[in-house]
């Protein structure tokens, strides 16, 4: 598990090479989200790529340890940095990109920033951007956790459902030039499949599919379905 230093911290990061593919191995970088390990791939999506000929990369975002855990906090654009940063380290770009839920966010946010370093790119279980009132809300509930008040279930039920979000905050996607696809999981409860097809209208000439009858970890549940349609995409 080598370690890299990006942006005064260290990330851990996995790299596997298909057997002789040496340095011409299209690179693949999963990116993975909240909370999770990227020694998560390596259940399914690694083994399957690696099969494909495929050199792929993950890493611990920042937090995830044993990557460094930043106690005093971060954000979405530190995490889009991170990634953009160990591209550049490893000399991977333009790759191919990958990411489940906020991984994926990750995904299309670097798209954005940074177009030169994704040349195509899959999305899992991904939603668009939240809005100024989201990120208001979403700071006064780390608050209120960090005071330790336990928030009612009905209460977070009523949040998640006002976070549908509205066409005017995911203009910003449709100046994503990667070529795109969307995957969404048909009974995905935290990220519906119809916000998925949001994302995909948005970003330009961008493919949709829902893989049928797993939720939010479908890269877990049907794995078989969803990396034949990784693979199949990345290949172009």
């Amino acid at each position: 598990m080598p370690v890299i230093t990006v942006n005064d911290i260290k990330l851990n990061y996995y790299d596997n090479k298909p057997p002789g593919g040496g340095p011409s191995a299209p690179t693949v970088l999963l990116v993975m989200g909240s909370g999770g390990s990227g020694r998560a791939w390596h259940l399914h999506q690694v083994p399957a790529l690696v099969a494909a000929g495929f050199r792929v990369v993950s890493f611990d975002n920042r937090g995830i340890a044993p990557s460094d855990e930043c106690p005093s906090g971060f954000g979405i654009d530190d995490l889009v940095a991170d990634t953009a940063a160990l591209i550049e380290e490893l000399r991977l770009g333009p790759c191919l990109v990958a990411g489940i839920s906020m991984g994926a966010h990750i995904a299309q946010e670097l798209a954005l920033a940074r177009p030169e370093l994704v040349s195509r790119m899959v999305l899992m279980a991904t939603r668009a951007r939240p809005d100024v009132l989201r990120d208001a809300l979403s700071r006064a509930e780390i608050e209120l956790y960090d005071r330790g008040v336990e928030l009612p279930a009905a209460y977070a039920a009523v949040v998640q459902a006002m976070q549908n979000l509205s066409p005017r905050t995911r203009e910003a996607y449709r100046g994503i030039r990667a070529a795109t696809r969307v995957i969404a999981f048909q009974d995905d409860l935290i990220a519906p499949p119809g916000l998925g097809r949001e994302v995909a209208d948005a970003i330009p000439g961008a493919e949709f599919e829902v893989v049928p009858d797993c939720g939010h970890y479908g890269y877990l549940e049907s794995p078989d379905a969803v990396n034949k349609s990784i693979v199949e995409f990345l290949r172009g």
